[in-house]
């Protein structure tokens, strides 16, 4: 069994409910904790307080978190494998799987398995006595009539201000490359901020790119 993957799990049933695994946890990158402020980074998390369970996450769902809601039951983990060992139901989603074949990913909350479902952006999610309330906001574009030179700087400000934001806190750290042009953008906007890493790495890609 997958022992090192936090997870949740409760069943509801003759008016008592029964969990196993961790009641609260947070993964990933949280910022904005001063009271009042409303949380954005790339993060989940939930918390179990006896009788209710609630789940949060990032405006834009970007931290990968998987619930199953099925009958009295829910389970909760980062990992589909490690739900399926704590016995989530193995009913496959046929036609998202026929989507993904064709698209190669998974499109809104979809997952091979019909069941397991991946968290909305900034979810609403309360389970209660195997009741599940659930909700989410996906993002809405709008589009802005600026000149391409305006669009060009006004890309990098915002990018600046969101790694002032999550600047690292220990300047020992190594930045991994891609190849690509985002990674590379991190890099160059860290040094401009003065923060170099202590070195980058990258990897040969795998055949056949």
């Amino acid at each position: 069994m997958t022992t090192d993957q936090p997870y949740f799990y409760a069943r509801y049933g003759h008016d008592r409910i029964e969990t196993r695994g961790v009641n609260s946890h947070s993964f990933g990158h949280k910022i904005g904790r001063e009271p009042g402020a409303i949380p954005d980074g790339v993060f989940a998390e939930w918390a179990w307080n006896g009788s209710q369970l609630t789940v949060k996450n990032d405006r834009y769902g970007l931290f990968q978190l998987y619930y199953c809601s099925y009958k009295n039951e829910i389970y909760l983990s980062t990992s589909i494998r490690r739900m399926l060992e704590l016995g989530a139901p193995r009913d496959f989603d046929y036609d998202a799987l026929a989507v993904f074949l064709r698209l190669g990913l998974f499109i809104g909350d979809d997952t091979p398995f019909k069941h397991i479902k991946s968290l909305p952006p900034d979810v609403s999610f309360l389970w209660e006595k195997g009741d599940l309330a659930l909700g989410g906001h996906y993002p809405a574009s709008k589009p802005v009539d600026i000149s391409e030179n305006n669009a060009i700087d006004q890309f990098i400000a915002l990018f600046r201000q969101s790694m002032q934001r999550r600047l690292p806190g220990d300047k020992k750290f190594i930045l991994p490359l891609s190849g690509g042009k985002d990674s590379r953008q991190i890099l160059l906007e860290l040094h401009h901020l003065g923060h170099d890493p202590e070195c980058a790495i990258t990897l040969r890609p795998y055949p056949p790119y």
